[in-house]
């Protein structure tokens, strides 16, 4: 695993373009990106002019392009420089200065609105022209319209069933299933679910008020949940009080001061990875989910579009358009081309049959409120992007004041007004769903206690059985010492002796099955007594012979293979992160071959650390577990384990 530790930009650079001459797959490292990014910022802190730093820009695009395609730079990395230079903006290692920055008017190409910027010159230069993210945009279009005509197929009960169990998760990993669970039946980006998107009941069971659409500030609106609205928000506030969710969402509940800017996105970034992998293993290997046309894996984000065609299922009345029905809920503007891109999936029932059903809940919950209103446009997966020129932009920028006009700072003034009222709000109903949450809870815990107070009866009863069970162990004795007699005496004692046998069975049966209840065990046979038809007093029984339960000892040799393979795991750990052009993936066959580890006890710590080693393999991107390490000279590996075992 490369890190930045040690890293120079001219370091990056040489290693990236050996890679494009080799061909190899990944071209860059996320350490050695992001010592290219701040290389950039350097440069661009020394550039005074607009010339400079336009040349600057069309280079670092220019040097982009000798290792990715334009769609690739287009939609991920030019848009992970731009949220840097914001972020150092926002910082103030990249000063806002005459010489550097400009205002301009701004035309959005979905809707045509006009607005009025004032940003740095890096942030107008580094991207692409209008022309060239048309051109693009008819390259996704035509990516999409392929996947529009081949939906992939899904078992609708069964993921919903997924999401139902992911919503109650528990354990390591519940933060990431919990993100699953709350995604999939929203329909909301991870970074709305983490931070970003605030929630609230309405009267309405399946549908929940929203606001704070990640990919712009607009107004809130409400959202259809697939499952009651209710226990959706108790899982998101369970959810958002993880340790491991508070430090992404920062100090105040939001986007606080501790993780404000790039830093927030990349502690999300990190998280969405580690819950795409958990989609992976979740949804698609069962069988689930497929991966759609031109992807390799089930991302959180594929749930966005498989939540518009459920939502469509459920609550799309017969009469409407599913066009219409989920470009409203999805937020989009009735101009927006967005919303064919959520067309992806198609469902089918539990015997494998299409489902073109619309509303089917409807009878039961009512019709979902649909207005017509206007709201703001998502932003395209390439940006929104403006449709002048850099030239025609100078130049309208000649003509805009320098400062805001009065009515532009009252309209200011009444909009900031508008919002904090509107958190407020958000806010309180907050604290209230929080409180009630909190009262759940606390009812809880006090039935817990009175199940404790139950236990004291069970308490009783084991010690009363014991006590009969005592009694009838010395009527056993007495039995034995009185068996000498007559014959006739003798085959009444034997008939006795075999009566009472039984009866202290079902006796012993009864003081078990009081422990188990005592002890929280598995609940009783239907044929045993309970506490409330306790078992009639028997007359002494003679007891059985007594059962013996031999408990075997794992072997001393397969400890310590287990062990030293442990040790082994830790090793070439390390020597993954130290030579990550020469990684190895830890399988049985290497643990038995090259470090001599019995093949009974590698297959066993393979199956103890799926998990570790999983999570390993993905780091270093191991693709094919068997073949990963075909052909490679394993003679250095084994001396440096050797050194640190």
């Amino acid at each position: 695993m490369v890190t930045s530790t040690h890293l120079t930009r001219d370091g990056v650079l040489e290693s990236y373009r050996d890679r494009i001459a080799q061909d190899k797959r990944i071209k860059l490292y996320k350490a050695e990106f992001e010592v290219l990014v701040a290389g950039f910022i350097t440069q661009l802190q020394q550039a005074d002019s607009e010339a400079a730093i336009q040349a600057l820009c069309a280079a670092e695009i220019d040097l982009l392009e000798e290792g990715y395609p334009r769609l690739t730079l287009a939609s991920d990395y030019i848009p992970r420089y731009r949220q840097a230079l914001e972020a150092a903006i926002e910082a103030g290692t990249l000063p806002l200065t005459p010489q550097t920055s400009h205002r301009y008017v701004h035309h959005q190409r979905v809707t045509g609105k006009s607005e009025e910027r004032f940003e740095h010159l890096a942030l107008t230069y580094l991207k692409y022209s209008a022309e060239e993210y048309e051109a693009l945009d008819t390259r996704q279009a035509q990516v999409n319209r392929t996947r529009q005509l081949n939906l992939k197929t899904v078992p609708v009960d069964q993921y919903l069933e997924v999401l139902q169990s992911l919503l109650k998760a528990r354990g390591k990993f519940a933060a990431r299933h919990l993100a699953i669970a709350i995604a999939g039946v929203t329909g909301r980006r991870i970074g709305e679910v983490v931070a970003r998107g605030s929630f609230r009941l309405t009267e309405h069971p399946y549908m929940l008020h929203f606001s704070g659409q990640q990919k712009h500030e607009r107004d809130s609106y409400d959202i259809v949940t697939l499952l009651p609205a209710q226990e959706v928000l108790t899982a998101l506030n369970r959810f958002r009080r993880m340790s491991e969710v508070k430090a992404l969402r920062g100090s105040k509940g939001g986007l606080g001061p501790s993780q404000q800017g790039e830093a927030l996105r990349r502690g999300i970034n990190k998280f969405d990875v580690q819950v795409n992998r958990e989609c992976e293993k979740l949804l698609r290997q069962p069988g689930i989910v497929p991966v759609l046309a031109g992807k390799k894996s089930v991302s959180v984000h594929n749930l966005r579009s498989l939540w518009g065609a459920i939502a469509t299922y459920f609550f799309c009345p017969e009469h409407h358009h599913e066009y219409a029905f989920l470009q409203h809920y999805l937020g989009h503007v009735m101009q927006s081309s967005a919303t064919g891109n959520y067309f992806r999936f198609q469902l089918v029932d539990t015997e494998g049959k299409l489902i073109r059903d619309k509303g089917v809940l409807l009878p039961e919950v009512g019709e979902l409120p649909l207005l017509a209103e206007a709201v703001l446009p998502e932003t395209p997966e390439l940006g929104s992007i403006p449709t002048q020129s850099p030239g025609a932009q100078s130049a309208q920028r000649q003509k805009l004041p320098a400062t805001p006009s009065a009515a532009s700072l009252a309209t200011l003034e009444a909009e900031v007004q508008r919002q904090m009222d509107e958190k407020l709000a958000q806010e309180r109903q907050a604290m209230t769903t929080q409180l009630e949450t909190l009262q759940a809870e606390v009812q809880a815990q006090l039935e817990s206690l009175r199940q404790q107070v139950d236990l004291r009866w069970l308490v009783q009863r084991v010690e009363s059985l014991e006590a009969e069970n005592e009694a009838l162990r010395q009527a056993k004795e007495t039995a034995h010492q009185s068996q000498q007699g007559d014959s006739q005496t003798l085959k009444e004692l034997r008939s006795q002796n075999q009566t009472l046998a039984t009866q202290l069975h079902d006796a012993q049966q009864t003081l078990d099955h009081f422990r188990q209840l005592l002890l929280g065990s598995s609940p009783p046979d239907a044929g045993q007594p309970t506490p409330e038809t306790p078992a009639p007093p028997v007359p002494p029984p003679v007891p059985s012979a007594p059962q013996v339960s031999v408990v075997h000892q794992p072997s001393r040799i397969k400890g310590r293979a287990m062990q030293r393979a442990e040790k082994i795991f830790y090793a070439i750990q390390e020597w993954n992160h130290l030579h990550p052009e020469q990684t190895f993936a830890v399988n049985p066959g290497l643990l038995e071959s090259i470090f001599r580890i019995h093949r009974k006890a590698a297959k066993e710590f393979c199956a103890t650390f799926q998990n570790e080693l999983w999570e390993h393999h993905s780091d270093i991107g191991v693709e094919n577990l068997a073949g990963h390490n075909r052909g490679k000279d394993a003679q250095a590996l084994k001396a440096f384990v050797d050194e640190r075992t």
